[in-house]
């Protein structure tokens, strides 16, 4: 075995070894990008205690900020050691379980960072719009476009856990590219839509109350806890 081995011409070898090579290159490249982005949060999350004050570490928003960058940091480790383990075992793949934890985190983390935008939406409107349902109809497009969204999502989660699930192991890269585009991009497009309809209706009544350039209001109307449930 040994004596092969060691007598395995180059011209076999070396195709061998650039193919591996080019195939874990996008690794790489995820690897670094995941690893950037959950560094850049360490300080965020630290600054965000630094910064604030007794009171309002109290608050919803402040609470909701803290969970989203500890989860965010979490999300960017998870996926590194995955990308670590399907390099290394290529032929074995990752664990489904681990693989499908981290695509459900992954494909709802923005959902935690939406619900801080709307409910600072909230926030600014209640002393104007105090019904509720009036609060209610003025976020009711978001509403419908977060269902759709969600539907999508439950819909990509289950044809991966069913996808990987029969086959074992799993391989992220070939089972990515199993799975029809359409979903992401959908949900894509569909974020984007609702976040841009969301910030616009914030900045507007910002705008309307004379606060859209006055950091200090901002903070002000945004930490007024007593006006949620307005």
């Amino acid at each position: 075995m040994s004596t092969t081995q060691a007598n395995l011409p180059p011209e076999i070898v070396q195709p061998i070894i650039n193919a591996y090579t080019h195939s874990i290159q996008p690794a790489f490249s995820f690897i670094l990008i995941s690893a950037v982005f959950s560094a850049i949060l360490i300080p965020l999350l630290l600054m965000l205690f630094v910064l604030s004050t007794p009171h309002s570490r109290r608050q919803p928003i402040f609470v909701l900020n803290i969970f989203t960058i500890t989860l965010g940091i979490t999300v960017g480790i998870l996926s590194n050691h995955l990308t670590m383990s399907s390099m290394l075992s290529p032929f074995e793949g990752i664990n489904p379980t681990e693989d499908l934890v981290y695509n459900i985190l992954y494909i709802w983390l923005p959902w935690i960072t939406e619900a801080i935008l709307i409910l600072r939406v909230i926030i600014v409107y209640s002393p104007v719009y105090s019904s509720r349902l009036k609060i209610a109809q003025i976020l009711a497009f978001s509403i419908i476009v977060k269902a759709a969204r969600a539907a999508i999502s439950i819909d990509f989660l289950v044809k991966w856990h069913k996808n990987t699930s029969s086959s074992g192991n799993v391989n992220q890269f070939s089972t990515t590219n199993e799975l029809s585009t359409w979903n992401a991009k959908t949900t894509w497009i569909l974020e984007l839509v609702d976040n841009l309809y969301i910030s616009c209706l914030f900045l507007w009544r910002l705008a309307s109350q004379g606060h859209l350039f006055n950091p200090t209001s901002i903070g002000r109307v945004t930490e007024n806890k007593g006006n949620v449930g307005g």
